[in-house]
């Protein structure tokens, strides 16, 4: 929320989940806090510090809302991919529509038990339809 404020000129909107949603935001939420200012979703999967993990439908239900909108860019924190006990990781940025608009942030420290290395990368979006 604060990097929102000190790259200036955006207006932060939380959307909030609590233990009875296992901490997740479901996609009609995101849907009804989009308004045609809206430039940005962050999003994290698995979350810490909840352990909260969205299924593939889940991520797929907030892909269409995302695709549906038109120019929302979306920054995927996935740096606990590999610290997921609930099944198979899925990403965001793999769904339909949304490789264009999906900046995924991912490391090796979490993953690869590599604690005191700050070793990350990203893959950017192609920023195609999503910046425009």
């Amino acid at each position: 929320m604060e990097i929102v404020k000190f790259a200036g000129g955006g207006h932060p909107v939380v959307v909030s989940a609590g233990i009875e949603d296992d901490f997740k935001v479901k996609a009609d939420q995101i849907k009804d806090a989009i308004t045609p200012r809206t430039k940005l979703l962050i999003f994290s999967s698995p979350c810490n510090p909840t352990g909260s993990v969205y299924t593939y439908d889940e991520l797929e239900a907030i892909a269409q809302v995302i695709s549906a909108n038109g120019n929302i860019l979306v920054i995927s924190d996935e740096i606990y991919e590999y610290i997921n006990f609930t099944g198979a990781h899925a990403s965001i940025g793999a769904f339909e529509g949304m490789k264009d608009c999906t900046a995924t942030v991912n490391g090796f420290s979490k993953g690869f038990s590599m604690t005191g290395w700050r070793l990350g990368y990203m893959e950017p979006a192609m920023v195609g339809r999503c910046m425009q």
